[in-house]
């Protein structure tokens, strides 16, 4: 007997697989679907996002683990699948695309041809590989405020996203929720503590509501307790579609606010990712270059992580995650990611051996638009 969902994912599914990738995608997507439907765990919290072509394959489960109900996920966009995208609640009150799409492109052809002048010693250009994908900003933020230590290191967020259409699962968002208030509206506010499991180090607090429209919001306060988030919150004025902050304390920073009507979710953005061998698996990569709204690499900065320059751009890295110390595997030394703004509207994002980060500043920082008749597109470049 055939498992119709199975089948359904296997139309979906990003053309670039080969057949033991796409098994291990769907079998993954089942057990996470099956898994949700029994209470399984809720979906991790976010962080800086390194790999897109990662993250391709894992929006199947992640989507799939928010909303049962949504089999429509990544897969190429050549008018066969819906012809509409849709925003979807989590189980951790986030904000996800429910659908999404990536349609290859031709590296010769991309608008963004951003490559650097220098590999770290090592590395070895192995793919350059490039996707339009149509759900890359559904939960773009209207507004961002980081606290800052007098290093730049990031000690609290706040960050408020809407007003969109999503789609709420009902009973899966009141079972990991509680009633309550935010802004004069009924809302659900989703706790969670710190759980590396889950990478989730920082004690988070998000509420999601709706509007006198029907139109909903969520707001998230991280790395304070729940009286101390709130208090946070106070900073905050959401007047219909409009919305406005001022720091109750010294030391945050305004780093994005939206000034015009809201946001038109989801949207799309081109990806050009590169592949490298030596070093770190997953070497490499990614140039997120999006249409409006350009946000920095500082909003989605996360606690810990630390807003820095590179080549006189701004940037943020994150602290060594995933080392043996932290549960990862025996003798490693952990990774780290860092974001840059290397030209408005394209952001860089590599993840690599903390050993390599002077050589990866200089690669991002170096990056150049070249021809589209460069070498290196065309004997890496897959079409």
């Amino acid at each position: 007997m055939t498992d119709p969902l199975l089948d359904r994912l296997a139309q979906a599914a990003p053309a670039d697989l080969d057949d033991d990738q796409l098994a291990a995608l769907l079998t993954g997507a089942r057990r996470r679907v099956d898994a949700e439907r029994d209470g399984g765990p809720a979906p991790r919290a976010r962080r800086l996002r390194p790999r897109t072509r990662v993250a391709l394959v894992a929006a199947a489960a992640a989507v799939l683990t928010a909303v049962p109900v949504v089999v429509s996920v990544v897969g190429q966009d050549d008018g066969t699948g819906p012809s509409g995208l849709s925003v979807a609640v989590a189980q951790n009150g986030q904000f996800i695309c429910s659908n999404g799409f990536a349609t290859a492109v031709d590296p010769a052809r991309a608008d963004v041809r951003l490559l650097p002048d220098q590999l770290p010693t090592g590395w070895e250009y192995t793919q350059i590989l490039v996707r339009h994908e149509r759900s890359q900003n559904c939960d773009v933020p209207s507004l961002v405020a980081l606290q800052l230590d007098p290093s730049g290191v990031v000690t609290g967020r706040l960050a408020v996203t809407g007003p969109v259409d999503a789609y709420i699962n009902t009973p899966v968002v009141d079972r990991d929720s509680v009633p309550d208030t935010v802004f004069g509206q009924p809302a659900r506010r989703f706790d969670l503590a710190p759980d590396p499991a889950r990478s989730i180090d920082h004690e988070l607090h998000r509420w999601v509501w709706s509007d006198d429209t029907g139109r909903q919001w969520s707001a998230e306060v991280v790395g304070f307790g729940l009286d101390e988030a709130r208090r946070q919150l106070t900073g905050v004025t959401v007047d219909g579609p409009a919305v406005t902050w001022q720091a109750v304390d010294p030391g945050w920073s305004l780093i994005h606010l939206r000034t015009g009507p809201p946001y038109d979710l989801p949207t799309g953005g081109t990806s050009w990712m590169v592949s490298a061998s030596g070093g770190l698996e997953g070497r490499g990569y990614d140039v997120y270059a999006n249409p409006e709204p350009h946000l920095p690499a500082a909003a989605g900065a996360w606690v810990d992580d630390r807003l820095i320059e590179v080549a006189g751009h701004p940037a943020v890295i994150s602290p060594v995650r995933g080392s043996e110390a932290d549960g990862g595997p025996p003798g490693s030394a952990g990774f780290l990611t860092l974001a840059v703004d290397v030209e408005p509207g394209a952001l860089a994002i590599s993840r690599f051996s903390p050993g390599d980060l002077d050589a990866v500043e200089a690669m991002l920082g170096s990056l150049r638009q070249v021809a589209p008749d460069d070498p290196r597109i065309a004997t890496y470049g897959e079409k």
